[in-house]
């Protein structure tokens, strides 16, 4: 049960014995007749703090106010005469840390054959609410665990209510946890998860922060508003996630009169019409439908509204019961409605995240309506006349480019017989509008759509003089990903624009980014054959060998890398001048630069064979070794336009072949020293298909979709080699000293696409590198011995360190 504790003076004796009863509850509900009055004060607030778990049969109230029927998780309480909520006190602190349930089925057993229903209206109450936590003015809500609601109570048509945390005036709500709504659901299902819904005269400043989980997963529901207000001037901003779903209307964050809505996190919202719309006593029978990311009611003379999307928006209409007249709109603004006053003021919107529509919902054969997807929807609605034009200023507004005018998924405007005559039409001002563009899945790099207020605002019902636009002179337009794409922008007309997107070629730092990307694969299977090279030639007499290595690859530009893994192998003798083997390599790897990270494990097989005409004089060796990568590459950009950070992805893997072909010959200086000398081909395909994918805040921008091509490389080396014996048997000991080059041959390895377009640039890797080689081994027994050693490939661009130690049974 929940564990409380409450710190307040009162100077009247009923609130005292309130008081200590509440402190010693024993799982007993209140009855109405012991509630006292309880409310803080400015200098003496009531603090409650639950560290257990509430559910229906502790609740803090359980009773009647009119003709609803309460339950209350943690509540400061009143019953003052004018209290302004159902009785809520003011100056509260309240804390979950623990848990806060209830059941509707188990409410529903109690108390379901005293509700109303649509066949039976004599019932005493009219819907059950239940609310986790409620205080009004002046209080701050926090949850740091969980408020749970179970809608179970089965398919019947009383109406019941949840509101998880519910502030009043000058009061702060936060969530830190979870707040979660499941179920069947009803008709009458009513959510919300976090609200201000202090008396509108008397409401203001309120703070509605969520920086957990809330999630509406319910299949009937009436109504969901996971975050809202019906308060005058307050402020609510999602930081977490929001998941709303029904088959009734769905809002992510919701606002009756001047509230600032700003969504940082991630709402997700869907209207799942899998079910048919059923009917519930009252006002609360099911009307309309909808998925709705942002929503808010003007009206309330307040100038100024304002809705600002920074993460995703995602909503979709759904199902067999779905009508065409059901919307999925991102942003939704209406004007006021027939209970709200005459004076709309201004909508201010911007959006600087993503926003995802869709609906598969058909219009009928009976009407020409167009679906409702879109990014923005403002609605003219019925009302005690319009005394001014609705308006909507757009600020900045990130959107990907397409052909507006065809889609018609922009802006989509809708009249309720608000006024038939269009007095005052609904105003779209672009005057202070930066479009922000990215491409789409389908775009395709260079091809220009028009842009003008004809193509961006859509009539659903089709009439004409609905609605004006000002300030297209003035729009501009960026690209929210510069590194990567270019904007092209040609004013053709009065307020009329041609735009396009093309790689953006000429940028350093794209081929930068490019190269990060394309490079960790092509570094870490270089240093995996780099090493089997160099294992082959020190190893073509020994029977078999296994060596353990480490590199640390470092390139220009900030990238870096590091591998591990081991190379073994055997030859076998098959005459006097001839032997071979196999070898095996498995590799891990990781490397960063760029805002770049990597991960790459790979294995390898091969064959090798060795001639040699005269024995311990010269010799001709060859190789071919397939080499298997998977891996995940990542990387973090900042969009420009927005200041928000996308996370590329990538599932990275690839099919290599790798053949190599070397002749050398060794001079014997003296008895303990020695000059060897080899040149060598070698050719390197790497085949590469998974494309790097844009994610943010899990939307998956397909658009910043790219794909690296086949990379192929020939190489030449040259490469001489001093040897020290320490004793004429070399069991004493070896030094060996090496240096070389490596020039590439191939004048073009790999390039990237994106936009459905080729970059021209190539990975950047370089022409020549000096290659250094040290190492010392020793005999540890009659057929074995151990080699310590460094190998350095050193270009321009790229310095690869290795270290190495060898262990080899000799023939």
């Amino acid at each position: 049960m929940g564990v409380y504790q409450r710190h307040f003076r009162k100077k009247a004796a009923v609130a005292l014995v309130t008081m200590i009863s509440s402190a010693l509850m024993s799982g007993v509900a209140f009855a109405d007749d012991a509630m006292g009055s309880i409310s803080g004060t400015a200098e003496s607030p009531v603090i409650l703090t639950n560290t257990g778990t509430i559910d229906n049969l502790n609740a803090q109230y359980d009773g009647t106010q009119g003709t609803y029927r309460f339950f209350y998780g943690m509540a400061v309480l009143s019953n003052a005469p004018g209290s302004a909520v159902n009785g809520t006190g003011d100056y509260g602190i309240l804390t979950n840390n623990g848990k806060i349930f209830f059941h509707a089925k188990d409410i529903a057993a109690r108390y379901g054959d005293q509700l109303k229903t649509v066949d039976d209206a004599s019932k005493p109450y009219s819907a059950v609410m239940c609310r986790g936590m409620i205080a009004c003015k002046y209080s701050t809500l926090t949850n740091n665990g969980t408020l749970q609601m179970a809608f179970d109570q089965g398919e019947n048509s009383s109406a019941y209510f949840y509101h998880a945390m519910y502030g009043g005036a000058n009061s702060t709500v936060n969530n830190y946890g979870d707040i979660i709504m499941t179920g069947e659901g009803s008709s009458g299902t009513n959510v919300r998860g976090m609200i201000a819904d202090a008396d509108v005269n008397n409401s203001g400043n309120v703070k509605v922060n969520n920086y957990g989980t809330i999630k509406v997963d319910v299949d009937r529901a009436q109504l969901v508003r996971p975050m809202a207000t019906v308060a005058v001037e307050n402020f609510l901003t999602n930081y977490g996630t929001i998941y709303a779903r029904s088959n009734g209307t769905n809002y992510g964050m919701s606002r009756s009169i001047g509230t600032e809505l700003i969504n940082n996190g991630k709402i997700t919202v869907i209207e799942d019409a899998k079910v048919e719309r059923g009917k519930c006593y009252g006002n609360f029978t099911q009307l309309t439908a909808a998925a709705l990311g942002m929503t808010a009611d003007g009206g309330g003379g307040v100038n100024n509204y304002k809705m600002i999307n920074n993460g995703l928006i995602d909503v979709k209409v759904t199902g067999q019961y779905a009508e065409a007249t059901d919307p999925a709109l991102g942003f939704e603004f209406n004007s006021p409605g027939n209970v709200r006053q005459n004076v709309i003021g201004t909508w201010i919107a911007e959006n600087t995240g993503v926003i995802r529509h869709s609906s598969d919902v058909q219009p009928s054969a009976e009407n020409n309506y167009i679906v409702r997807s879109a990014e923005i929807g403002i609605n003219l609605l019925p009302g005690a006349g319009i005394a001014s034009p609705v308006q909507a200023k757009l600020g900045n507004w990130a959107t990907e480019l397409r052909d507006f005018g065809t889609t018609k998924d922009f802006i989509q405007t809708r009249w309720v017989d608000a006024d038939p005559n269009h007095e005052h039409p609904i105003n779209v001002d672009f005057s202070e509008t930066k479009f922000i563009l990215r491409p789409s899945a389908n775009y395709k790099a260079g091809t220009a759509y028009k842009v003008s207020a004809d193509t961006l605002i859509t009539d659903v019902n089709g009439e004409t003089g609905s609605y004006t636009a000002t300030g297209m002179d003035s729009v501009t337009f960026a690209s929210e990903a510069p590194e990567l794409v270019a904007v092209n922008a040609e004013k053709t007309g009065d307020g009329e624009y041609t735009v396009s997107l093309t790689p953006a070629n000429d940028s350093e730092t794209a081929k930068n980014l490019l190269n990060a990307m394309a490079l960790f694969p092509v570094d870490f299977t270089r240093a995996t054959m780099d090493r089997l090279d160099y294992e082959l030639e020190t190893n073509k007499n020994s029977k078999w060998f296994i060596t353990p290595y480490y590199t640390k690859l470092n390139r220009s530009g900030g990238i870096g890398g590091k591998n591990y893994g081991y190379i073994g192998g055997s030859n076998w003798k098959f005459g006097k001048k001839l032997n071979g083997g196999i070898h095996l390599a498995y590799s891990l790897g990781n490397g960063d630069g760029n805002s770049s990270r990597a991960s790459m494990k790979g294995v390898a097989g091969g064959v090798h064979m060795t001639y040699t005409p005269q024995a311990d004089k010269n010799w001709i060796r060859g190789q071919i070794t397939y080499m298997k990568n998977e891996g995940d590459l990542s990387r973090q950009q900042t969009m420009v336009g927005s200041g928000i950070t996308l996370n590329g992805k990538r599932s990275a893997a690839s099919n290599n072949i790798y053949a190599a072909l070397t002749v050398g010959q060794k001079n014997t200086l003296s008895k303990v020293n020695s000059l060897s000398y080899e040149f060598g081909l070698s050719y390197l395909n790497m085949n590469n298909n998974a494309p790097i994918t844009w994610d943010y805040f899990g939307a998956g921008l397909e658009g910043y979709t790219m794909g690296m091509d086949r990379y192929n490389a020939a190489y030449a080396t040259l490469k001489g080699a001093w040897t020290h014996k320490f004793s004429p048997d070399g069991k004493n000991g070896q030094l060996r000293f090496s240096l070389g080059a490596r020039a590439r041959l191939s004048a073009k390895e790999m390039g990237m696409t994106a936009m459905q377009v080729k970059y021209n640039d190539t990975v950047r890797e370089d022409p020549a590198q000096a290659l250094i080689g040290l190492s010392y081994n020793r005999a540890l027994g009659r057929d074995c011995r151990l080699n310590l050693g460094y190998q350095g490939i050193l270009g321009k661009d790229a310095k690869n360190h290795g270290f190495f130690a060898s262990f080899k049974a000799m023939l």
